[in-house]
């Protein structure tokens, strides 16, 4: 079976990540960052097509940082980092990572994208991205090139093309992104190393099967919260509500589950206006107790 491995270094999207790779049909397995494996024959024979390193609460100057090899994949499949993940690759192969001037959280937009590189295609300039980062990269190695830019980020993206090579993708975080499910496409359509197509796998949360699940808790969703308001976060969290029942809205008949919390009940507040007055025609009703405790709310798209 073909998969993307994802290896964790610590983020708390790890899970996240994963769940938008096999909504994209493509399965994966998230091993830890020093787990990855070791039978030459997985990479030779194409059942691995693709590698994620995720975000990691560390930097990479940091003396108990979590490293990873990366000559185990890097030049043998295509490689996305995020966060870390790409600072990783940076720092690993020549490039610069510093400390920012400024650290940078929450709503940012990218004032420069090439949307002709396979990991923007179909990406709108301008798009609304969100950052959080204390560490920046101030130098890519040679043979990169920059993909996308913000105000204060000049690699948010780099790239290294062509063939199965790594992806750094910076500061922005890809689960993160307005368009953010395309993000993860090249690596999910890929072709092995075998030349065939790449992505046939496990999906989970299909239509007719168990309802699709989306923790909405902020925690779930970014690394920090530290610089964002309540505001910010609230905003954020309906962010992700909106895109996914723009992601689903042809698929009549999906159940969606959001899982928010009972709290000050701020968030299920704000999802019930938002399915009263913007999507009138969606079902909505508190979710199975039993499986999802207080604090869910089921959406069937019709």
């Amino acid at each position: 079976m073909q998969k993307i491995i994802i290896l964790d270094f610590g983020s708390q999207t790890t899970q996240l990540i994963g769940r938008r790779v096999r909504e994209l049909d493509t399965f994966c397995e998230i091993l830890p960052y020093n787990k990855f494996p070791t039978v030459e024959a997985d990479l030779q024979s194409g059942s691995i097509i693709g590698v994620i390193l995720s975000g990691s609460p560390y930097s990479v100057h940091d003396p108990e940082a979590f490293k990873v090899d990366l000559a185990q994949f890097v030049g043998k499949v295509p490689v996305l980092g995020i966060c870390y993940g790409a600072q990783l690759i940076s720092h690993t192969m020549g490039g610069k990572v510093e400390k920012a001037d400024s650290r940078e959280y929450g709503r940012a937009h990218l004032q420069t994208v090439d949307t002709t590189n396979p990991l923007f295609r179909g990406f709108e300039q301008h798009s609304q991205v969100w950052m959080s980062h204390g560490d920046t990269i101030t130098a890519i190695p040679d043979g990169f090139h920059c993909i996308a830019s913000t105000k204060d980020v000049k690699y948010a993206a780099f790239s290294l093309t062509p063939g199965p090579s790594p992806i750094g993708e910076g500061s922005i975080y890809t689960m993160r992104q307005q368009q953010g499910k395309s993000l993860s496409t090249p690596l999910s359509n890929r072709r092995g190393a075998g030349g065939e197509a790449g992505g046939a796998g496990v999906a989970g949360g299909s239509v007719g099967s168990s309802p699709i699940v989306v923790d909405l808790h902020a925690s779930e969703l970014l690394d920090t919260t530290a610089g964002m308001t309540a505001s910010d976060i609230l905003n954020y969290q309906l962010d992700v509500f909106r895109r996914t029942l723009k992601n689903y809205e042809k698929k009549k008949g999906t159940k969606i589950v959001f899982i928010h919390g009972k709290g000050e009940g701020v968030l299920r507040k704000a999802l019930v206006n938002e399915l009263q007055y913007r999507y009138k025609s969606y079902i909505y009703q508190d979710a199975s107790f039993q499986e999802y405790g207080y604090g869910a709310t089921q959406v069937t798209i019709k």
